[in-house]
């Protein structure tokens, strides 16, 4: 799993994992502060992630080992 962390909890907030391929994976709503992503069924590798708000889209990325 990898956890995301927010200063405060956003309301209306999803967090989308992609590939880099660009293919959605999974979409998950983000209601805490403080969540966790589990991600045991991906492969080993660099994904996109993606988190929606009404306070507008932060990009990342992450490598699953």
């Amino acid at each position: 799993y990898f956890t995301v962390h927010l200063g405060k909890p956003i309301e209306n907030a999803n967090l989308q994992l992609f590939n880099l391929s660009g293919q959605l994976l999974i979409t998950t709503p983000i209601t805490e502060s403080e969540t966790k992503i589990m991600v045991d069924c991906f492969s080993q590798g660099l994904y996109l992630t993606q988190l929606t708000s009404n306070e507008g889209i932060v990009k990342g990325k992450i490598l699953i080992k």
